[in-house]
């Protein structure tokens, strides 16, 4: 821009300069009119007045007033002629002037033509090649995106690291920055997580996924109330959201709010009929609610809307089993387990199942139940509740050492597990009843009613 003006300032003096020479040129021509009109007017004015005198003269004198009329003619017009002549001087010297000036002017323009047009074409390459250098970087960090985004059998870290390239490509990123949040998340990497879903919304301020995603996240790290307001923003920004009304449901139960957590079910539920997550998520509301045969009719739509979730047919188990349908619930933790061979609750509760269905002398039922707890312990050694299922087999089993070890690992995991202190202070008394050495049953005795005053004092 710079440029253009500096160019329109020197062609503005140029043209002013031709402007001059031409009206001193025009001066110069309109001075010698004057001259040649003025030296007319005054031999007018000598012959008139010789004119005047003529008749009172003799010849002789007449002759000599001729010849110095002529004479004076003559050195009037030679007078004109020197001054024209002074004047077409002037009028040179000032056109030669200007004339220098203009080629002065002409050869600085064109000395900084010479200079500008060369910088204003390699800026305007430079802005070219920049553009050039940002779109192929872009390209890129678009291809490790989709990469990163079809790339299902690789592991989590690699596909992270497929989204951090695109990142360092193209720093405003914000999808890449969501996704690689994602996956942080499902790594436990609450804190990176975090970091990244701040950043997707600080690019992307109307990005209501992120919202959604982050709310989701702030939920497993106990911020509720944080949580509430992503989804509350996440609706905001986007009406028909029906996972975020979903998942806002599920909080507001969590607060106890549980109208609004039905209300929330039934917006997902009337922007998405067939979301089998809703329903799943109601039916457990209903079922905590008392409404039990409400709860397993949505649990029945969910799977069928959804027939290969495991996670729904074991909630279909929990609550079967509560309403005494045992063979029911056992069906349903199978094809649960069926469905995910890895499913650690599951196999947990059927085990719990059979120990309840099974009658004191059927060990064989009462075997497999121990098979079941101790594959989910193998998938997750640190649930309290395993154990404990695992400690009433051992009871049932009369097999008391056993299940005070259980009952002793459960409650390592969870020191205000009543249940396990209660179970652990029968088996103690069973021991001390069997027991003929005095000292060991009073010992036996004692462990018992320390564990029964604990029952007392956590109940």
């Amino acid at each position: 821009m710079k440029h253009c003006k500096a160019l329109f300032l020197l062609l503005t003096f140029l043209v002013v300069s031709s402007i001059i020479i031409n009206i001193s040129t025009k001066e110069a021509i309109y001075t010698r009119s004057q001259v040649d009109s003025i030296v007319a007017e005054l031999i007018k004015q000598i012959d008139d007045r010789l004119q005047t005198k003529v008749d009172t003269l003799t010849k002789a004198e007449v002759a000599k007033l001729v010849t110095d009329n002529e004479l004076l003619d003559l050195k009037i017009k030679e007078a004109a002629n020197e001054k024209l002549d002074i004047l077409q001087s002037e009028h040179d010297a000032l056109i030669s002037q200007h004339l220098t000036i203009i080629g002065l002017v002409i050869t600085l323009l064109t000395a900084i033509v010479g200079i500008l047009v060369p910088l204003y074409y390699n800026r305007q390459n430079e802005q070219r090649l920049k553009k050039a250098e940002k779109a192929a970087k872009e390209a890129k960090a678009s291809q490790l995106f989709a990469q990163a985004v079809n790339d299902i059998y690789n592991m989590p870290e690699a596909i992270i690291d497929l989204y951090s390239q695109a990142i360092e490509l193209k720093s405003d990123y914000a999808d890449a920055y969501n996704n690689r949040g994602l996956l942080k998340y499902n790594l436990k990497n609450f804190d990176g997580a975090l970091a990244d879903y701040n950043k997707a919304i600080e690019l992307k301020p109307d990005f209501s996924e992120a919202y959604n995603n982050r709310g989701l996240l702030k939920f497993t790290m106990k911020d509720i109330d944080g949580a509430i307001d992503d989804y509350k923003e996440a609706i905001r920004l986007k009406p028909n959201f029906t996972v975020a009304y979903n998942n806002r449901g599920i909080l507001k139960k969590e607060k106890g709010d549980l109208d609004g957590a039905l209300a929330d079910y039934a917006k997902a539920k009337e922007l998405k009929p067939d979301y089998a997550d809703v329903y799943l998520n109601r039916g457990t509301l209903k079922n905590d609610m008392g409404d039990k045969e409400g709860a397993l009719s949505d649990y029945n739509r969910a799977i069928r809307l959804k027939p290969n979730d495991a996670e729904i047919y074991y909630n279909r188990g929990e609550l079967k089993y509560d309403m005494g349908d045992h063979d029911g619930a056992l069906k349903d933790y199978e094809e649960a387990i069926e469905l995910n061979p890895n499913f650690a609750k599951a196999y947990n509760n059927r085990a719990y199942t059979l120990l309840k269905s099974a009658k004191s002398n059927e060990t064989d039922t009462l075997q497999i139940a121990l098979q079941d707890v101790n594959m989910a312990i193998k998938l997750d050694g640190n649930n309290f509740n395993f154990y404990e299922t695992k400690g009433e087999i051992y009871l049932v089993l009369n097999e008391y050492y056993a299940a005070i070890t259980s009952f002793k690992q459960a409650i390592n995991l969870n020191g205000k597990d009543i249940d396990s202190y209660k179970y652990r202070a029968i088996c103690y008394r069973k021991l001390a009843e069997e027991e003929q050495d005095a000292g060991k049953k009073k010992y036996l005795i004692a462990k018992a009613e320390e564990d029964e005053n604990t029952v007392e004092e956590l109940q």
